[in-house]
């Protein structure tokens, strides 16, 4: 076998041989719109990363305030509690023994208590109830008041006022002298007594004077009825009009703590005073007695104006040119007044002979006898003229109110008054005192009980006609009772037989005398 050989050949380095000898391996070049595209993403990405980048550093920058959501609401239910109470018997403490061997060496404190006098301010609306005095704006007693009577006149209020005539002419004999104002005061006594501490009250008594009325009221306002002020009030009523004054011919009031804030005019009647009086009070109830009336929306004379003044002047002078014309000289004139000035006298005296017969006192003499200057029959020689005439003053006025004027001034000094008040009604209750004999000889006439009933109707009230029993049991001879009104008018001749035994004063004994003599010719004796 033929043997093969290997032959080794040294082969040149690389570097040695020619350049285009060895093989070099070729460079791919980048293609430009592939390089184009690669660089616009690259760029898109790199932008993209910086914006998501910023954001994700911020949320983890940023603390978020956490969102508190309270749960629902469950309603548990209600817990049964149960309250132990031990109850702890109070021992009471014995009485302390004291023995005292004598009663009058015991040193007992004195002791001043002064009690407060509780006075109510008239601007006032209303009383709460009861002893609850929270407020006057209440409804006061339930918004019902009390309900009173006062001889036979029953009214419901809460603010009362009483007004009483206390003249000389409500003590005469025909009205029973000092015995039948003696019961209407222990009347009116007797109610403000029963009366709860929650009502407020007041009284006034009033008389007639010649051209107006004096007014004295127990307090300037009305006050709660408490205790302390119904002693005070029982004391004061007796002082007015006693027994002791009657008895020496000094009754009536001579004074006045109260007067009209407004006047009307001129020549009012006593009527409308006390009517302003019961107004400025603000009582929701009046009891107003009087022994006798007079209209008190008519007569009231205008106030004179700048005009009526020269008008009147005027008149003066036409009226000294008439008297002259009849031969009225300033000596005639004279002449005149003298003559008249004994004529007065002469009644005078004979008036007040009749006021001591008849046992009337506080009456004014000038008044009273001035008014019966028609029974002067002048001077010989001369025509007769009235008084007015002689004197020529002029007598110029507006005239009188009509009286729907003075009922309308009425009303509005009335709703002044009570501005405030929840209550603002006012009752007038009118009680007429009269004689049996003034209304037998027709002194209390159809045109006066027109009138009182007016007003009671204008002020929500009542009226009554209150007789004298004293002069109304005389029924004349021959008239026959009934069998317990006669066992009444047989204790009362009684009553009044014992008294006449007592009794040392002359005007008392003739008043007995008059009404035992009544009662017997009403029993037949």
């Amino acid at each position: 076998m033929e043997e093969e050989h290997i032959v080794e050949e040294e082969l040149p380095a690389a570097e040695d041989l020619p350049v285009a000898e060895a093989e070099i391996p070729k460079k791919r070049k980048m293609d430009p719109v592939l390089f184009l595209v690669l660089a616009i993403s690259g760029g898109i990405h790199a932008v993209a990363a910086l914006v998501f980048g910023s954001m994700v550093m911020y949320k983890a920058m940023t603390i978020e305030e956490p969102e508190f959501v309270a749960p629902p609401k469950k309603q548990a239910p209600p817990k049964r509690i149960q309250y132990k109470v031990q109850t702890q018997t109070k021992t009471k403490p014995k009485p302390r023994k004291i023995t005292v061997n004598n009663v009058s060496k015991i040193n007992m404190p004195k002791i001043n208590v002064k009690m407060p006098q509780l006075r109510m301010k008239a601007d006032f609306s209303n009383i709460t109830s009861g002893m609850n005095m929270s407020g006057f704006g209440g409804g006061g007693l339930g918004g019902t008041g009390k309900s009173v009577s006062l001889l036979k006149v029953q009214a419901r209020g809460e603010r009362f006022l009483f007004m009483v005539d206390a003249g000389s002419g409500t003590m005469t004999a025909i009205k029973g002298g000092f015995d039948g104002f003696d019961t209407i005061r222990k009347e009116i006594l007797s109610l403000v007594k029963s009366i709860p501490p929650a009502i407020v009250f007041n009284m006034g008594f009033f008389e007639r004077t010649r051209t107006n009325a004096n007014v004295l009221f127990f307090k300037p306002s009305l006050l709660a009825a408490t205790d302390g002020t119904k002693l005070a009030f029982e004391k004061w009523i007796h002082s007015i009009n006693s027994e002791k004054d009657f008895q020496n011919g000094k009754v009536g009031l001579g004074k006045s703590n109260w007067r009209p804030s407004i006047r009307l005019g001129r020549n009012a009647p006593a009527e409308l005073i006390i009517i302003q009086a019961s107004i400025e009070q603000k009582a929701d109830v009046v009891f107003l007695i009087n022994g006798g009336w007079r209209n008190p929306y008519a007569g009231i004379v205008k106030k004179m104006t700048a005009e009526d003044k020269e008008r009147s002047k005027k008149n003066a002078e036409a009226q000294q040119k008439a008297l002259l014309a009849k031969g009225y000289t300033a000596e005639k004139k004279a002449e005149w007044l003298n003559a008249y000035s004994q004529h007065y006298n002469q009644y005078a005296k004979e008036f007040k002979a009749y006021l001591v017969k008849n046992r009337i006192a506080g009456v004014s003499m000038k008044g009273w006898v001035h008014s019966r200057y028609g029974s002067f029959k002048g001077i010989v020689g001369l025509p007769p003229v009235s008084r007015a005439q002689i004197m020529a003053r002029g007598g110029a006025s507006s005239g009188n109110y009509e009286e729907k004027e003075v009922l309308s001034f009425l009303k509005a000094q009335q709703k002044k008054a009570y501005e405030g008040i929840k209550n603002k009604k006012l009752s007038m209750n009118a009680i007429v005192f009269i004689g049996k004999s003034e209304k037998d000889s027709n002194r209390w006439t159809d045109s006066m009980e027109k009138s009182v009933r007016g007003v009671t109707r204008d002020f929500n009230g009542k009226f009554r006609l209150l007789v004298s029993d004293v002069e109304a049991v005389v029924v004349g001879k021959g008239a026959t009772l009934d069998p317990k009104e006669q066992l009444k008018v047989e204790a009362k001749l009684k009553k009044y037989e014992d008294q006449l035994k007592k009794e040392k004063n002359k005007f008392n004994i003739d008043d007995l005398k008059a009404k035992i003599a009544a009662l017997k010719k009403q029993l037949n004796i």
